[in-house]
């Protein structure tokens, strides 16, 4: 399973941008900003089904614009998303432009940094999916036609109040997991070396074989830039 990327997007939002939305009570801000977000996160899963070269071409070019133009364009034939924004309606074109700059520019930050490439970048993307659904409300998933992933009951809703800290030791420990696992194959080959027997490594079914080595290089990635920014 890909990580939670559309928590870090929110938290960097929050934290560049301290006046946006700032009329908002807090927890109603956050719930604003995820869910544009969220449409955002759809748009290029649906997007990259399509093609996964345009959506890497708009990471690439930081094209928001196009982005917040179909995010927009969502919201304004949806009743359900026009009556979840409402109460920011005034606010919402610069809030949605401002939260894709701040998306894409923090993919594309952390393709460079972790050389994820296409395929990666694909791959953490579709993987928002069961972060979508642990994150948006019932109305995101009527809007966008797919009912069927409202939030269940066995899914694990986060703390409104998730902070820097709280963030660099989940990554840690996903660090910490991701070496303890690599050592544990390293010793297993090792003891199987001599008798020639060769082990297929299964992917399990929440994580593919390409994030178990990629998932420490963006948690790497992530915890530097947030270091920088708490000090």
């Amino acid at each position: 399973m890909a990580f939670d990327f559309i928590s870090y997007i929110e938290q960097q939002v929050e934290q560049q941008q301290p006046t946006l939305l700032a009329s908002q009570p807090k927890t109603e801000r956050k719930q604003f900003i995820l869910h544009i977000l969220a449409l955002q996160v759809a748009e290029l899963i649906a997007t990259q089904k399509k093609s996964a070269d345009t959506v890497y071409t708009q990471i690439q070019n930081t094209d928001a614009e196009a982005l917040a133009n179909a995010t927009a364009t969502h919201i304004q034939n949806e009743d359900l998303a026009q009556q979840y924004f409402a109460p920011i309606q005034s606010e919402l074109p610069a809030s949605n432009r401002i939260v894709a700059e701040t998306f894409l520019n923090e993919l594309a930050h952390l393709d460079q940094s972790a050389s994820l490439g296409q395929d990666g970048i694909a791959e953490l993307i579709d993987g928002q999916h069961h972060w979508l659904q642990v994150h948006a409300d019932g109305w995101f998933w009527d809007s966008i036609g797919q009912p069927e992933y409202k939030r269940a009951e066995d899914i694990e809703v986060v703390d409104d109040a998730v902070d820097g800290q709280q963030v660099m030791q989940e990554f840690s420990q996903m660090i910490s997991q991701n070496a303890q696992h690599d050592t544990h194959q390293a010793d297993h080959a090792h003891a199987h070396q001599h008798a020639h027997q060769s082990v297929e490594i299964i992917p399990s079914a929440e994580a593919s074989r390409f994030f178990l080595v990629l998932n420490p290089l963006i948690a790497l990635a992530i915890i530097i830039f947030i270091y920088k920014v708490l000090f």
